[in-house]
């Protein structure tokens, strides 16, 4: 990705202790933050990355690299936005470095393909009973209470969610039934209107579920703040959806959600502008290509969650 607005963000001032405030737990993410995060990292690959750089910044930001393509294999999801993070690092990294990352990439690339063409290779594995080391399988979600289910979709948020539906039948049924779930994150993802969600959905005869899909198919952005940074008291923060789900509408209203390039700039010590919320209209080019494919992903997947 390349901000053409932004083009002057040739930073060497990039600290270890800036870098760890951006860093994130990959482990503890969703998808939408990891693309966030490679968009980050990219940017700072091709603008920050310098051979006399801070030691700890470049291992860090290796550190980084390797995981994201970790979390993307695993994942299956080895896409655009990776392959570009790739092609930046590449550019930058000494040559031992680049041939491992390279080599990582074209493992990934076979194991994913071999992966397809057996059907992920699971089936074998789906049976009950005990496992060759004795052990017993995990309880699928069916096998649970209905009150832990509910529990357990009370900390996603709607992104999220909608993936659920697109499980399986009864994944859709129970993740479509949390009209409580629905009707909180209703005012939480769309503030303006919060007042009225917490006592009538501006549907009739319909489910939370149900109206919070019309809204998001009518206010797609909305469903940007749950997914990316916070600007917090000391610099963007990464907002996880329990912390999000949990926040007062009015709070979630006061949040600013800061564009890429403005993290980028804050991270190398740059003035960043001023920061946006998530409804506001983003300036780079760069940045509004991949709003608009991360739309169109979303509403691709609405379109899913609502058959």
């Amino acid at each position: 990705m390349h901000c053409s607005s932004d083009s002057d963000i040739e930073c060497g001032t990039l600290t270890q202790e800036r870098y760890q405030q951006l860093r994130l737990n990959w482990a503890l993410t969703t998808w939408e933050h990891n693309t966030r995060a490679m968009r980050e990292l990219q940017m700072l690959f091709e603008r920050a990355f310098r051979k006399d750089a801070d030691k700890g910044v470049q291992l860090a930001m290796f550190e980084d690299l390797q995981t994201a393509l970790h979390q993307a294999e695993r994942m299956g999801r080895l896409d655009r936005t990776l392959d570009q993070l790739i092609a930046a690092a590449v550019r930058v990294l000494p040559k031992q470095k680049r041939t491992l990352v390279v080599t990582a990439q074209k493992r990934a690339a076979v194991q994913m393909r071999r992966s397809a063409r057996r059907g992920d290779g699971m089936e074998g594995n789906s049976e009950t009973g005990p496992d060759d080391d004795g052990t017993h399988n995990l309880a699928a979600l069916d096998d649970l209470p209905v009150e832990v289910v509910e529990a357990i979709f009370g900390h996603l948020g709607p992104v999220e969610l909608a993936r659920c539906t697109c499980v399986s039948r009864s994944w859709r049924d129970s993740s479509r039934g949390a009209d409580i779930v629905w009707h909180a994150l209703y005012g939480l993802t769309f503030p303006d209107t919060a007042s009225t969600a917490q006592h009538n959905l501006p549907t009739t005869n319909a489910s939370a579920y149900r109206a919070f899909q019309q809204a998001a198919a009518g206010r797609p952005r909305g469903l940007k703040r749950w997914s990316g940074r916070v600007l917090g008291l000391s610099g963007p923060a990464w907002l996880s959806s329990s912390a999000l789900r949990f926040m007062a509408p009015s709070r979630v209203a006061a949040l600013k959600f800061p564009r890429v390039d403005q993290v980028v700039r804050w991270a190398c010590g740059q003035p960043t502008g001023r920061f946006s919320n998530s409804s506001s209209v983003e300036s780079s080019s760069g940045e509004s290509d991949n709003a608009a494919a991360g739309t169109a992903s979303r509403m691709r997947l609405w379109a899913l969650a609502n058959k």
